[in-house]
């Protein structure tokens, strides 16, 4: 991605499926997706405000892992017994068979995920943990296939049961996703959705979307404050619980960064989004705040008033 005109910069997190990039006026949208394509990958654009794949995503993905968790740890055991605890009845040509059937279900079905994972990077003659999974099980397999007839050792319980392992720690995986991701998207509810910004004068609500570095935020008593900024006019206690865990209001003047999202009266000049978004920086990594100019702060008392420009406080801000 990085390597197409009009990208400048790229990050991609494999993690969490996700890429950010930062595009310039040339950018071509349909040649990145086709790029990404090549690569056997897909493109498609995200919710900024959520915390990570839509929720129906991540769910069916759990269903998904749990389906095969279920189908390959009975199966698994059961060549796993004939193999290995059944004793001479275990030579016998129905136990053999048996053993294979069992063993093509696992292969076929609950290995059917890393398979085609492992296929989609050979196309690509790139290889992952899915590529090493499939050579292993598809190899123990293959071999066990042609022993049953040649008369030598058979591996399918080693197939079988190396399958139900990793298929476990997926599911635990895509379960631990969904439950984060539904944590996060909660947590991101808590901040506001509009802001109060001062325009020819007059307050006009806007979505926090459209608040640029230079408006002008006006907070009332009580309200949230959308966004991160630096006070110009006014002074209030802004509670910062929801970043820092203290409970204990904390003081805010002209000058100092004012961290969002928490109840205070005050207008503040906002300096970069909201550091709730930045808090899941696991799912979604954000690109740097780089300082462009720093507002002179003015006091002149309640009520508080301040403009959105880049602060050096909020620049090195380890959010």
């Amino acid at each position: 991605m990085g390597r197409q005109p009009g990208v400048v910069e790229a990050e991609v997190n494999f993690a969490s499926r996700q890429a950010r990039v930062l595009a310039g006026p040339d950018l071509d949208v349909e040649q990145l997706r086709a790029a990404v394509t090549d690569v056997d990958y897909t493109l498609r654009d995200i919710d900024m405000g959520g915390g990570g794949e839509p929720p129906d995503e991540e769910a069916a993905a759990e269903r998904s892992w749990r389906a095969r968790l279920f189908v390959a740890w009975p199966l698994g055991l059961v060549v796993a017994y004939l193999a290995m605890f059944y004793g001479s009845l275990g030579e016998q040509p129905w136990a053999q068979w048996t053993e294979f059937s069992v063993a093509t279900v696992v292969q076929a079905y609950v290995g059917w995920p890393f398979m085609r994972e492992a296929a989609k990077r050979a196309r690509t003659l790139t290889a992952n943990m899915d590529t090493l999974i499939a050579l292993g099980t598809l190899t123990a397999y293959t071999y066990s296939t042609a022993q049953m007839f040649l008369g030598g050792a058979k591996y399918f319980e080693t197939a079988a049961m190396i399958l139900a392992f990793l298929v476990t720690g997926r599911y635990f995986e895509a379960r631990s996703k969904r439950r984060a991701g539904k944590a996060i998207r909660s947590l991101l509810e808590l901040g506001a959705k509009q802001a109060r910004v001062l325009r020819d004068g007059t307050a006009v609500m806007v979505p926090i979307e459209q608040v640029a570095v230079g408006d002008l935020v006006r907070v009332r008593p009580g309200e949230k404050i959308p966004t991160d900024g630096e006070v110009l006019d006014g002074a209030s206690a802004v509670d910062e619980a929801m970043l820092t865990g203290e409970s204990v209001p904390v003081d805010k003047q002209v000058a100092p960064p004012l961290p969002e999202p928490r109840s205070t009266p005050a207008v503040y000049s906002p300096c970069a989004p909201p550091r709730s978004d930045r808090i899941p920086r696991w799912r979604r990594s954000s690109l740097k705040y780089r300082p462009r100019s720093r507002a002179r702060a003015r006091h002149s008392g309640w009520p508080t008033e301040s403009r959105r420009s880049s602060c050096r406080a909020c620049s090195s801000s380890p959010w």
